[in-house]
Order: C-alpha cells, then structure tokens, then sequence
C-alpha cells in the first residue's frame, strides 16, 4: 500500500487533489512506521501546495490536474 502510492506520486501525469492528498496520506504513514524512507519529505508544504488555488495561472495552458502531477513528481523522488 505505501510503494504503490509512493510509485504513483513519483510518476503521476495528472492526479486530482482528492486521490493526492489520499497517496500523500499513505507515504506519510509508510514513513512514519520506517517502511518508506525519503529524504526531506514535507507533507504539510506539498499539501498546501498541490491545493487548486496555488496553481492557478492564467498565462499557463497547463490543467491543474498537470501542474499538481509535475510538483509531486519534482519533490517526491
């Protein structure tokens, strides 16, 4: 349960913020009980930064869903 998340934070293409908080969620938890261990994992900052109103541009073409994907995927490795 914690890998599966994990391997789909680290490669996700579009995720929505429900099923990323819920991955986030898990990967906490998989630390938190030494089965994942990540260097600099801040849950609380990515949780506020995947949230929809930090990711509005309106000079960007790019979806929420893409953007939200492209920030887990650039601090979760």
């Amino acid at each position: 349960m914690f890998f599966r998340s994990l391997g789909i934070l680290q490669n996700c293409r579009m995720i929505t913020m429900e099923e990323a908080s819920y991955r986030l969620s898990e990967v906490k938890l998989g630390i938190d009980l030494n089965y994942i261990e990540l260097q600099n994992f801040k849950f609380n900052e990515l949780m506020v930064a995947i949230q929809s109103p930090f990711l509005l541009d309106e000079e960007d073409d790019k979806s929420v869903k893409e953007k939200r994907a492209d920030i887990l995927r650039e601090h979760i490795k």
